[in-house]
């Protein structure tokens, strides 16, 4: 797979401190990758409603962070995924790159707006035929019809793969008794707002356990988030 076929590198300029954690990392040129597996992490944004400019200022920020890392690792920003035709489109080469850094043993970080790009990292691990846990932060649990989340879908799937889905802090009252219930009959498991706040240690067995972790930006209070709270 020829990555400059799937991605259009970003432009920023990183002032790569010694104790940053831009000193990690790499980015996808305009010559391309000439050693892939030389990475065990690979960032890539998803703009499917023209945010590419904060997508870049999140970036900014992240990399000018000190690290804190007691092993050097490292980790390559691919760029911004091209826009397709269609949503299917963005859908199936995200499956495709996805399943390209899982079969290398390299961990996908996803940066985008659209929750439904999750399914393409589903689909990715049942091409490869791996049994996925995924772990989910949300205030919400959405299986009503009418939500079309992507955990239906799979669901939906013949043959799935998807061994276990977690969803953690969930608020009742923002959440129907109807999806509680439909969730609960599939045996995946679920933990309160109010009891990981009670003790967010027991978080940490579901996060080690999961193949794939969520976090939807949503879930988090506005202060936190600033001028980027609706991402």
């Amino acid at each position: 797979m020829n990555l400059l076929d799937y991605f259009i590198p970003v432009e920023i300029k990183i002032n790569k401190k010694k104790d940053s954690v831009s000193k990690y990392w790499d980015f996808l040129t305009k010559e391309g990758v000439s050693n892939l597996k030389k990475y065990t992490v690979a960032l890539f944004s998803i703009s499917t409603e023209n945010k590419n400019e904060e997508f870049l200022r999140i970036r900014e920020l992240f990399f000018q962070l000190y690290s804190q890392f007691n092993k050097s690792f490292k980790g390559i920003d691919l760029g911004e995924l091209k826009k397709g035709i269609t949503f299917s489109d963005v859908i199936y080469a995200t499956r495709d790159v996805c399943e390209l850094l899982i079969e290398n043993k390299i961990i996908p970080i996803i940066i985008s707006y659209n929750s439904f790009i999750s399914y393409s990292i589903y689909l990715a691990y049942e091409n490869l035929k791996k049994t996925v846990t995924f772990s989910d932060v949300d205030y919400s649990i959405r299986l009503q019809k009418k939500d079309n989340h992507f955990l239906t879908h799979i669901l939906s799937r013949k043959d799935h793969t998807l061994f276990n889905y977690i969803i953690l802090g969930y608020q009742n009252f923002y959440t129907s008794i109807e999806s509680i219930k439909i969730y609960s009959s599939q045996h995946f498991e679920m933990l309160r707002l109010g009891d990981i706040q009670a003790n967010i240690q027991k978080v940490e067995p579901y996060i080690r356990d999961s193949d794939v972790f969520i976090i939807n930006t949503s879930s988090l209070i506005n202060s936190y988030l600033n001028e980027y709270q609706s991402i």
